[in-house]
């Protein structure tokens, strides 16, 4: 999604019976690269380590592996989040 000069970019971690654990978003612009996450019960939060649901990670020794992260529709993503919100007000 395209917005304001701004990309931003969902993936899902911990899916389990097709419902993420948490939601993952990068955002990328001008002078801006933001990675965070939230989840039912946390409201976004700042993490960029999470980098590696696009690029995957290394260990010590160099070895890679895939991104961690899973596709998720812009759509999907917004209604999970939707849902989460409530509980984030507590």
């Amino acid at each position: 999604m395209k917005k304001n000069n701004l990309i931003v970019e969902y993936k899902a971690k911990g899916i389990i019976k097709n419902i993420p654990s948490s939601i993952v978003r990068k955002i990328t612009g001008d002078n801006i690269f933001k990675i965070e996450y939230c989840n039912k019960f946390q409201k976004w939060k700042n993490s960029p380590d999470l980098i590696s649901c696009w690029i995957g990670s290394f260990d010590s020794d160099g070895y890679g592996s895939p991104p961690d992260g899973e596709d998720i529709s812009l759509e999907e993503a917004e209604s999970f989040i939707e849902s989460w919100q409530k509980n984030w007000r507590q």
